[in-house]
């Protein structure tokens, strides 16, 4: 029996770093490009996941506003 692959990444995006995103409309998906073309971080959402992947964000973004520290939340899984 083998285990599935399991990758564990960190990736800080700060101020000026460049983004780019890419849409796949026939897979219906979305990819983002953080960082240049030969370095870059990519990863993908498809419609539902991004929608709670903004959600998730909006709500993080007012803790960080407000002074607060973002926990994960159970719901943005899945």
């Amino acid at each position: 029996m083998t285990a599935p692959l399991k990758v564990i990444t960190w990736v800080a995006i700060r101020d000026n770093c460049e983004m780019t995103a890419t849409l796949h409309p026939t897979e219906e998906q979305i990819d983002f490009i953080i960082g240049p073309t030969t370095d870059a971080f990519e990863f993908g959402f498809d419609r539902s996941s991004l929608r709670r992947f903004i959600a998730l964000a909006q709500s993080s973004l007012a803790k960080l506003d407000a002074g607060q520290t973002p926990a994960l939340s159970n719901a943005a899984q899945g």
